[in-house]
């Protein structure tokens, strides 16, 4: 398992689209959070979600500077679970995706910001919260399978993404060898 600090500094070295690859990437992995909140409170529209992401993995494979960020935060906005609403842990999960999302969209409008590495450690920080929620405070969380998992995903992610050039070709391999199945950042499925 790859350290936090060397994580952060391969995120930092991958270009611009690369990042923003990254970044899409993981956001779809959270996206699952947000679906089975939302259909368990019944509030929400998973489908924006959905679509923005759609939106970003298509603007990616053609001009990201095209991506209108700011249309898709508006959407975006009304769809961002509040905690003090709800009294259970779902909406946490849920308004990590929300907010990921968000900083996605910040990605696209400042090539230069920290968007990538806020995202990852947004992921990195909603698997440690599920782990210390269902199997308490005093878990070793560098040991733990499902934080060892992220850690891991996310490495290959990067070195993947590192090792193949810019083109619609490579957003395609990517959705496949990473998001297929999907599977959530914490282990969950839509399916299930």
């Amino acid at each position: 398992m790859a350290s936090a600090n060397t994580l952060n500094q391969q995120i930092r070295e991958l270009s611009h689209w690369h990042q923003l690859a990254f970044s899409i990437a993981l956001c779809e992995r959270m996206l699952p959070n947000y679906q089975l909140f939302s259909e368990a409170v019944a509030w929400g529209d998973a489908a924006t979600l959905t679509n923005s992401l759609n939106a970003a993995w298509d603007a990616l494979r053609t001009k990201p500077s095209q991506f209108n960020h700011e249309r898709w935060q508006e959407k975006l906005a009304e769809n961002i679970p509040d905690p003090e609403d709800y009294d259970m842990y779902g909406v946490w999960p849920a308004m990590d995706a929300a907010t990921a999302l968000d900083t996605l969209f910040s990605l696209f409008a400042e090539p230069k910001g920290p968007a990538a590495l806020e995202i990852s450690r947004l992921s990195r920080h909603c698997v440690k919260q599920y782990i210390q929620i269902t199997e308490g405070e005093d878990v070793e969380l560098k040991t733990h399978p499902l934080m060892q998992y992220e850690f891991d995903m996310q490495s290959e992610l990067v070195e993947w993404l590192a090792d193949h050039a810019k083109s619609p070709n490579t957003v395609s391999q990517l959705r496949k060898e990473f998001l297929s199945p999907l599977i959530s950042n914490l282990g969950l499925s839509i399916e299930e």
